[in-house]
């Protein structure tokens, strides 16, 4: 049984819809959401070399020489191999260096005195009011003398260059942090993903049992009738035993019996068809969950079980067919059908050899005539409880055995079809060789469930 009432559907129905409104509040992805935008408000930008530079110049400005003053400061290298030589701005020039290196020659034709001690000195510090740079246009420029030389490296080595390294160690800091909160914004995002990929999934799964649930409900007030109706079970319409756009089954043995005929002045006859080729695996699934799948129970095409008062019309019809009686569809009768009565002859009940008539003094519960083991032979099928024992008119045929769950399943089969599949619920035929061993063989088949005649 399921964990989910099955009796109740309305109720059963409601309960999946509040589920499913509390599905749609998504608050695992919210609480998921709100993590994520915190941990992104926690991330920090390492300070910038602009930043840096500005925070440099806030504290060295005031004491540099003639502050106030518009001057740049430049730091000047000369290659060693070559005639290139490098121009960076003072105190931050690996942050701000010039891409292109500067001719050394051109530079000493403009400053040959600044070029002298370029090579003397190696690097050297400096001065410009304006910036020179362009071909070197300015002739602003000069070399600061010793005292303001030691001045400015000073100013570099006590002030720049902690603030420099003050930096680097805070925006290896953040750095290192923003790393940490990268690795748990991954882990939140692929939490996320898989909490929108279960909200996806189980909002189908409440999707479906709801569509199945009120399908459900939706036929619990419905009438079986016969009428004739189109249904993949066949290329033309057919009349049979219908509950709104599916024919009646009855489960018998794993197998779904449905009445069938495509001209009304055609008796309806039984087919059947294994439960998988009609039932896919989910509808059974849903079926299993919300009905129960039970032997001898009926059910639709979609695998919903008819309630008690459905199973009544519907047992009542297919009882009809199974002992024989012709059932003609009559869409012009409140019931749709009619039954066409056939007077019983005494000759047709009264045993026709020994066999019958031994079958017949073990009193059983009732005897089937009528169209059985597929062939034109005439058979009466004895009830005894648990098994039904079948015994043609003629002596020299076979008797066949089954249990009385799977007869009405098995009724319409070939004898042929019979021995080469041996189905569940055919448990074997028993021949006329002998008599008394026939009579034992039955005694065998029937126990204690007979009444001794």
């Amino acid at each position: 049984m399921s964990a989910r009432e099955r009796v109740n559907l309305a109720t059963v129905l409601e309960q999946l819809r509040t589920e499913y409104d509390a599905l749609q509040e998504r608050s695992e992805e919210r609480r998921t959401q709100v993590q994520i935008r915190e941990l992104q408000k926690q991330k920090q930008q390492p300070h910038s070399p602009y930043e840096l530079r500005e925070a440099v110049l806030d504290k060295i400005e005031p004491l540099l020489p003639d502050p106030g003053e518009e001057r740049e400061y430049f730091s000047m290298t000369l290659s060693k191999d070559s005639d290139a030589m490098s121009i960076d701005p003072w105190p931050l020039g690996n942050l701000f260096a010039i891409s292109e290196p500067t001719s050394f020659t051109e530079f000493q034709d403009v400053f040959p005195g600044i070029a002298k001690k370029l090579v003397a000195e190696k690097p050297l510090l400096v001065v410009a009011q304006e910036d020179f740079r362009e071909e070197f246009g300015l002739t602003s420029l000069y070399v600061p003398d010793d005292a303001m030389q030691d001045k400015l490296q000073r100013i570099k080595r006590e002030l720049v260059d902690p603030l420099v390294a003050e930096t680097a160690q805070t925006n290896t800091r953040i750095e290192l942090a923003n790393k940490e909160i990268d690795a748990r914004l991954l882990e939140l995002a692929a939490t996320h993903r898989a909490q929108q990929e279960q909200f996806q999934t189980k909002k189908g799964t409440l999707e479906d049992h709801m569509r199945y649930v009120t399908r459900s409900v939706n036929l619990q007030d419905a009438v079986p009738a016969v009428s004739k109706q189109h249904h993949i079970l066949d290329s033309k319409p057919f009349y049979s035993l219908w509950l709104k756009d599916s024919p009646a089954f009855l489960l018998l043995a794993n197998q779904l019996v449905y009445l069938h005929t495509t001209k009304k002045d055609k008796p309806l006859e039984l087919k059947q068809l294994p439960l998988d080729s009609i039932l896919s695996a989910h509808e059974k699934e849903l079926s299993q969950e919300y009905h129960g799948i039970d032997d001898g129970a009926f059910y639709d095409g979609h695998g919903y079980k008819l309630t008690d008062a459905q199973a009544k019309v519907a047992s009542n019809i297919f009882e009809h067919v199974f002992t024989g009686k012709e059932i003609l569809p009559a869409p012009e009768t409140p019931a749709g059908y009619v039954i066409r009565q056939r007077k019983v002859r005494d000759d047709e009940t009264k045993p026709r050899h020994w066999g019958q008539l031994h079958l017949a003094q073990k009193k059983p519960e009732r005897v089937v005539l009528g169209k059985l083991l597929g062939s034109g032979t005439s058979y009466k099928a004895y009830v005894f409880g648990e098994k039904t024992i079948v015994e043609a008119d003629e002596e020299e045929r076979a008797t066949y055995v089954f249990d009385t769950s799977h007869f009405e399943n098995l009724r319409t089969w070939q004898r042929s079809r019979l021995l080469e599949a041996q189905p569940a619920g055919f448990t074997g035929r028993i021949f006329h060789d002998n008599k008394d061993a026939w009579k034992q063989e039955i005694e065998h088949v029937l126990g204690y469930k007979a009444v001794q005649g």
